[in-house]
Parts: structure tokens; C-alpha cells; sequence
């Protein structure tokens, strides 16, 4: 059985504060944007090969760009063995008026060919509530049994 264990990390760029709350979640508010992702794992663990977490952006009259990004899985026990890693980000729910775009991203590694970054991104322009899934998994279905790390960085920016 595969496990990934997964870190969402944030840099958030622009006068905006953050918190982690006792979910385990990341809240991050400034002028007229809050934003709150929350793993699906509460324990940050998954027993799949795909770990997903619900990203809730509000804005009021804001403009921002969110972007994703990951590296390859690791082995827990074995660090010399990596796996590529596949992102993924949904809009699921659009309430008010917000312009997306794309409203579907994907990236993945791929370390045959040298590619150890997977990245997407989104801006978001209005007002209104948008519900994002955010998903991180392993790509090779050949990956060594046991623990797996990966580490996704959210970035957001504003004019």
C-alpha cells in the first residue's frame, strides 16, 4: 500500500495575514480577500495514491492570481526513490460575480525528463465565494510501497 503524506504550505504575498487553524487548514485574509484551505485529510495522511484539500477564496471587489506548485513524491524510509507527482485544481462552486480563469488546471513532474516541478495556476477577479479542489498525487504507477512525501506551495498575489 501506498501512502502519501502531504504538506500544503503558503506564501502569501501583499499585506495579507495568515493562520493555521485547529484543522489543520490554512486562513489567510487581507482588504476584500479571505481565503481558507483545508485538507480533506484532517491528519494530513492518505491511504490512496491522491491527497485533496478544499480551497474557499472570497473576494470583494479584488483581483488575485492563486499558483500551485509541487515537486516530486519522496520515500519516507528510502529518499533515493521518487515518483512523479500530478496537480490538479477544480473550481467546483462559483457564487457571485467572479470571473475565472482556466477553471481547470493540471500539471505533473516528470523526471525522465527532467521536469521536477508541476504547477497551476488561477486568477480570480469580483465578488463573490469560489470553492476549489485541490488534488496532489502519485503519477508512476510503479512507485516503491510505503511512505511517500510531497510538498505543495500556494502562492497569491494581487495588484
Amino acid at each position: 500500500m501506498k501512502t502519501i503524506n502531504y504538506l500544503i504550505a503558503f506564501l502569501a504575498i501583499a499585506a495579507l495575514a495568515s493562520y493555521v487553524n485547529a484543522s489543520g487548514g490554512v486562513h489567510i485574509g487581507g482588504p476584500g480577500i479571505l481565503i481558507d484551505l483545508v485538507p480533506t485529510d484532517p491528519n494530513a495522511t492518505s491511504a490512496t495514491t491522491t491527497a485533496t484539500a478544499n480551497c474557499t477564496v472570497q473576494l470583494n471587489q479584488r483581483e488575485i492570481l492563486l499558483h500551485w506548485e509541487t515537486t516530486p513524491f519522496t520515500h519516507v524510509s528510502h529518499p533515493e526513490f521518487t515518483s512523479d507527482a500530478i496537480l490538479a485544481a477544480t473550481v467546483t462552486q462559483k457564487i457571485g460575480q467572479l470571473a475565472v480563469s482556466p477553471s481547470h488546471a493540471v500539471d505533473q513532474t516528470d523526471l525522465t525528463e527532467g521536469d521536477s516541478n508541476a504547477a497551476v495556476a488561477m486568477g480570480i477577479i469580483g465578488t463573490g465565494t469560489l470553492n476549489i479542489n485541490l488534488e496532489v498525487g502519485i503519477e508512476d504507477d510503479n512507485a516503491v510501497a510505503g511512505r511517500h512525501d510531497a510538498t505543495v506551495v500556494m502562492t497569491v498575489t494581487g495588484p
